[in-house]
């Protein structure tokens, strides 16, 4: 399980094979937040930094890898290279730039 801490003080515990992907949230989407992509498609929001994130993935066991984007998007972060669909389906194609790389 991974804590998220979400806005407002509230704790979100996600099972790591629940998480997609996450990236840097647009301001139009919850300025100065993460959004992590789930699963069942829902979208949640935490407040600490994608490194934050990337660390407590990987300290129970997940593997990642980057896709970097533009300085606007700030890219993301996937569980695996199968998921990247979901990513290039979301809505933020037009602004999503992305390089794809292992990490």
């Amino acid at each position: 399980m991974v804590v998220i801490n979400m806005p407002g003080g509230a704790i979100q515990n996600v099972g790591e094979d629940e998480i997609l992907w996450f990236r840097k949230a647009f301001d139009s989407e919850w300025k100065g937040t993460v959004m992590i992509r789930l699963e069942d498609d829902r979208n949640i929001y935490s407040v600490e930094s994608v490194q934050d994130l990337e660390k407590k993935f990987l300290a129970v066991g997940g593997e990642l890898c980057r896709i970097l984007g533009d300085g606007r998007s700030g890219g993301a972060v996937c569980r695996r290279f199968d998921d990247l669909d979901a990513v290039l389906e979301s809505d933020t194609s037009d602004d999503f730039r992305q390089l794809i790389c292992s990490i």
